[in-house]
């Protein structure tokens, strides 16, 4: 449970932070400390991600807001700060775990506090999650004040707007949102034990309580071959900086320094524009340096026992295989069933593996579930990635066999491998949530049964690559088409504000398959319409040469049944999407219901489409913007946008033949 904090007055700001006054272009307070670290021995091969495993860092999100919560930062935007952080970070192999709710602290004061000299800077009491970095975020209007609690530090603040004050190469205008831009990365960069780039002329200072910030520190020299890693910035590939400044000359326009300023012995400064630890403009940082990299895992790794706490290990790393009959459940897995894997796992043919509710498998941004050929997964639990919001994994594949094989069983085997979705079961945050096919596209065939499962916030939510079944047995029917053994009851394809990727979303995406079945389903983007607007055109199917049936699902134990459960397309560019390559193949939907769709259902060249009985709920455009043209596969991003027209049902070029009728349309 999240609990609200109030503080009463400024002085019992909690961050142990060693801030200063934030001035115009001083964007950041932080200035070490006592515990901070100077020079540190760094591996002399640097780590690269392909040889070292990622680290997950957790940490904890308080939202500043006034007395009544206003100004506070909303659940998008610290989605966005967490995204900054994913990128800026990944490169290194360095993750972080948000725990999920953000806390709030309601404080006027706090919120317009303009700095942090106060003698009580810290803000101890409340940051005192022993096993998580705590992150303070304030409101864009707010003061602008960033610091981090020390190099390493255990939290840091950001609140506040950067505006250019040196015309004219800045404008007044607003250059950036400190938490939402690279500063974000910044201040962590300072926990993690980094110091600003320009720290070898960072003369002096003290912090809070008066403590001399870094009696260790020298000027870098730029006349050295090498930069010194015993001086400045303690990091030897990160170019000696004069505190270049955003809004100085070339820098705000071309992102190069050329003020010609010396050092103490004359020469000239050639700082690294793109550098998040240098005071550059945010719109020239792109990176930390290998040498910067390599120090933070170092302290993670080896220095800093707070940092140390504040690592997530998984339960499993590697590869996990399961070779028999399995059975996971809350009482035999770790953490009561909160399973975290850095690695594949894998269900080898043969074997069945049983994931029970409250069990909830956390893999990390590069792992996938695999089942093998005759092999089954049977899901009731959660599949899901690290963390909250920000982070995905690749998603489950089900191995195929190519259209050479059936889908029936011969001799009591599958010649692919199977996945059974149970009510309740929830498969989120990946990129592809079920992929039907592997390990290459060729291989296809793989077979999915849904009732009542949920698969939420997907790039694709499940993919069918290019597969035609038939019967293997010796009747009179010997090799004739059979539909693909794929059918969703009840299954829930949602996509809403937790959406981690920039991606289209495509919900369905069947491609040169027949006889896929959508009974009761819900198809429903609840995406802010604001914030998302940039992803146009996203699909709850999308069918490229594939048969398929949209139906109402019977309730009661009668028939005819007493009520019907309707599928519904809920807020998406397009409900349906089916086009013509070679072969198009006809299509089923009756009883679905469309509502505040740009398009409900868009036929291209397919012939022999049945569309009956279906309720079009017309008159509440979507956010999202139909193109003109589509334009190319599911989840590629679509730049030409036609004005937002909403239509029921569209047919275009030359469809020979179809039946469309009994259908209501509704403003």
């Amino acid at each position: 449970m999240v609990k609200s904090i109030v503080l009463t007055a400024i002085h019992l700001l909690l961050l142990t932070i060693s801030g200063q006054v934030l001035h115009a272009q001083e964007r950041c307070g932080t200035t070490g400390g006592p515990g901070s670290i100077g020079y540190v021995a760094i591996p002399s091969g640097n780590f690269s991600p392909q040889d070292d495993s990622p680290i997950f860092i957790r940490v904890y999100v308080h939202v500043i807001g006034k007395d009544d919560g206003s100004g506070a930062p909303t659940l998008a935007q610290v989605k966005t700060s967490m995204e900054r952080l994913r990128d800026d970070f990944k490169t290194h192999n360095i993750f972080f775990v948000q725990e999920c709710g953000l806390i709030p602290i309601n404080n006027t004061a706090l919120y317009n506090a303009s700095d942090l000299s106060h003698p009580n800077c810290n803000l101890t009491q409340y940051s005192n999650h022993p096993d998580g970095i705590d992150i303070f975020i304030g409101g864009d209007d707010a003061p602008g004040v960033n610091a981090a609690s020390g190099i390493p530090g255990k939290s840091f603040i950001i609140k506040g707007s950067i505006y250019g004050d040196e015309a004219p190469y800045c404008t007044t205008a607003l250059q950036w949102v400190s938490s939402r831009s690279h500063t974000f990365s910044h201040e962590m960069g300072h926990c993690l034990g980094l110091w600003h780039t320009h720290h070898g002329i960072e003369i002096g200072g003290v912090d809070c309580n008066g403590n001399v910030a870094d009696i260790n520190v020298h000027e870098d020299s730029v006349a050295t071959s090498n930069d010194d890693a015993m001086t400045g910035d303690y990091i030897e590939d990160t170019p000696p900086d004069p505190k270049m400044y955003a809004c100085t000359p070339n820098i705000f326009q071309n992102c190069v320094y050329n003020l010609g300023e010396t050092d103490s012995a004359g020469t000239p400064y050639d700082p690294d524009e793109t550098l998040i630890m240098s005071y550059s403009h945010d719109k020239c940082m792109t990176r930390f340096t290998p040498d910067q990299g390599a120090r933070m895992r170092t302290m993670i790794e080896t220095v800093s026992p707070v940092l140390q706490a504040c690592v997530v290990h998984p339960d499993y790393t590697g590869q996990q295989t399961i070779n028999s009959t399995t059975t996971w459940s809350p009482s035999n897995t770790p953490n009561n069933g909160d399973i975290r894997i850095e690695g594949d796992l894998v269900i080898e043919s043969g074997a069945t593996l049983t994931i029970q509710a409250g069990v909830t498998v956390h893999f990390g941004p590069s792992n996938n579930l695999i089942i093998k050929p005759n092999a089954r997964l049977v899901l009731h639990g959660t599949l899901t990635s690290r963390g909250c919001n920000s982070y995905s994994w690749k998603g489950v594949q089900v191995w195929g066999s190519g259209s050479g094989q059936s889908q029936y069983a011969v001799n009591g085997v599958y010649a692919q491998g199977r996945i059974q979705c149970r009510p309740g079961a929830l498969i989120e945050n990946a990129e592809t949530g079920v992929q039907l096919s592997g390990p290459n596209a060729d291989m296809s065939g793989g077979q999915i049964s849904c009732d009542g499962a949920t698969i939420k916030n997907c790039v694709i939510g499940v993919d069918f690559s290019v597969y035609h079944n038939y019967w293997p047995y010796p009747t009179t029917q010997q090799n004739q088409p059979r539909n693909y053994a794929a059918s969703f009851f009840s299954t829930a394809f949602l996509v809403d504000d937790s959406y981690a990727f920039s991606s289209v979303p495509v919900m369905a995406s069947l491609k040169g398959v027949n006889g896929v079945l959508f009974s009761g389903c819900d198809f429903r983007n609840t995406r802010d319409k604001v914030e998302n607007s940039e992803n146009p055109a996203d699909k709850g199917i999308y069918a490229f040469d594939a048969g398929f049936s949209v139906i109402a699902r019977g309730e009661g134990d009668t028939y005819p049944y007493s009520s019907y459960k309707h599928t519904t397309f809920t807020g998406l560019g397009y409900g349906i999407y089916t086009t013509k390559g070679t072969d198009g193949k006809p299509y089923i939907v009756k009883q679905a219901v469309f509502e505040d769709c740009g398009v409900g259902i868009r036929n291209v060249q397919v012939a022999g489409a049945t569309i009956l009985f279906n309720t079009f709920l017309l008159g509440k455009v979507p956010y999202i913007y139909v193109p003109i043209i589509d334009i190319g596969e599911p989840g590629e991003p679509i730049d030409t946008l036609a004005p937002p027209n909403q239509y029921g049902v569209v047919f275009e070029s030359a469809v020979a033949g179809f039946t469309c009728q009994e259908n209501l349309f509704m403003n």
